[in-house]
């Protein structure tokens, strides 16, 4: 959304790269947005671990830097393409736009390595673009100059919106497949949408987690439906319970039909930042498969509950049974628009 209103506006020249960290899932989404990459990189086909990983876009990203030489950089979220666009950046001297600055758990450990990569991105970005009044806080307490730090919403929030209406509308629909599948779930069942990805739980956390929802499931007369991160090191956990009447694990989908599963849902767990932040505005409530979370807000607002192994089955039976309002907190829409006003002049590279 905020490549799309930069190229719609003739202050800017921008251009969109991706490092190709997650490329399956950069396209299924950018066909949604009707946009086009201007470069791509290969990060993750290169090599599979994060650092040969970092050590490929660090080494390619200098050469785009080099050859197009732009004026601002602009990074989202703090994956490690977004903490290597950052590093580029200021080790090139050019200006740093944080988009979803000032999340913080104060735990390096957790998320891992995100903790790290978003602290050390705020340390060197010019312009903080905050979703919450907590993030711009967080921004502030760290000595962040006033001046620096924009209370603008979350411009994955501005995407989430488009595509919610343009289903709504019915200008677009979700996959034949995953259409079919819900149908044919909630003819007889409660229906839960899963997402477990992060490295901090690998191994035999994420199998306790596991054992753990499909013990609700079993108890709750519920399905439930786990996407498949393309992380390899969860394929053990996807082999150990594919066979489990109460689950079925299906491929990431495309962003569109994302959106309209999770609208679907009777509830969803994950240890997804991003789903955190969307849940509400489709109605829907999270059972957050994390020790700590940086939406602290969602937890005192009631929206959502941090996994328990004690309390997971009670709070997914209040969750599935009983209805709840949940605040949606993370703006109206037009992050995007806001963030455009703040620079409105310069040739922007984005790095996806």
């Amino acid at each position: 959304m905020l490549h799309k209103q930069l190229m719609a506006d003739k202050a800017f020249d921008a251009m969109l790269c991706s490092t190709g960290q997650h490329s399956t899932l950069l396209h299924d989404a950018i066909r949604d947005f009707d946009v086009a990459l201007d470069i791509e990189l290969e990060a993750m086909t290169e090599n599979a671990s994060m650092v040969d990983q970092l050590s490929y876009m660090m080494k390619h990203l200098q050469l785009v830097v080099t050859q197009h030489k732009p004026n601002l950089i602009i990074v989202q979220g703090d994956t490690l393409s977004a903490y290597c666009g950052a590093m580029i950046a200021f080790y090139n001297q050019i200006k740093l736009a944080h988009i979803e600055a000032g999340l913080r758990t104060y735990d390096k450990s957790s998320p891992y390595p995100e903790e790290i990569h978003r602290k050390y991105i705020d340390d060197v970005a010019d312009y903080h673009f905050a979703h919450s009044d907590s993030a711009m806080q967080a921004l502030l307490n760290e000595g962040h100059k006033t001046s620096h730090v924009h209370m603008v919403g979350n411009t994955g929030i501005d995407a989430l919106l488009y595509i919610r209406d343009a289903l709504a509308k019915k200008d677009i629909s979700p996959s034949q497949e995953i259409s079919q599948l819900v149908e044919s779930i909630k003819l007889n069942h409660k229906l839960a949408l899963l997402t477990l990805h992060r490295r901090e739980s690998v191994g035999e956390a994420q199998k306790e987690i596991m054992q753990s929802i499909l013990n609700c499931a079993e108890a709750l007369n519920m399905k439930i439906i786990c996407l498949m991160h393309p992380n390899p090191m969860m394929q053990d956990v996807y082999d150990q319970y594919k066979s489990h009447a109460h689950i079925t694990f299906v491929k990431a989908v495309d962003y569109t039909s994302m959106i309209w599963l999770m609208s679907q849902v009777d509830i969803i767990y994950s240890d997804s930042g991003g789903i955190q932040e969307e849940a509400p505005y489709l109605g829907k409530r999270v059972v957050v498969l994390r020790a700590v979370t940086e939406r602290q807000e969602m937890i005192d607002l009631g929206n959502h509950v941090l996994f328990s192994r004690d309390s997971v089955l009670e709070d997914s039976e209040r969750i599935v049974s009983e209805g709840h309002e949940v605040i949606a907190p993370y703006g109206d829409g037009d992050a995007v628009g806001r963030v455009v006003e703040v620079f409105k002049k310069g040739i922007c590279i984005v790095v996806s």
